[in-house]
């Protein structure tokens, strides 16, 4: 994926999927989009940060933005 493609996935997942998420999931603050580098390679993760400090991270590496948005979504689903 190149660098492009990563402002525009951190984009989509601070801006746009973040109001969305927020405001269909009250208890959610905010999702924030990180790159980390490991043994591995790039991961990709979506910081989902909840009311009360909580945090839940959300491996989206290599997704495209429809994916990611399933990833999140079903962070929820899983929880109902």
């Amino acid at each position: 994926m190149g660098e492009q493609a990563f402002e525009r996935k951190k984009d989509f997942v601070t801006h746009a999927l973040s109001r969305c998420v927020a405001a269909m999931y009250p208890n959610v603050c905010r999702v924030a989009y990180h790159i980390r580098d490991t043994d591995e390679g790039l991961r990709e993760t979506a910081m989902i940060h909840l009311a009360g400090g909580y945090s839940r991270r959300v491996d989206v590496t290599g997704l495209d933005l429809p994916a990611t948005l399933d990833a999140v979504l079903a962070v929820f689903r899983e929880a109902a």
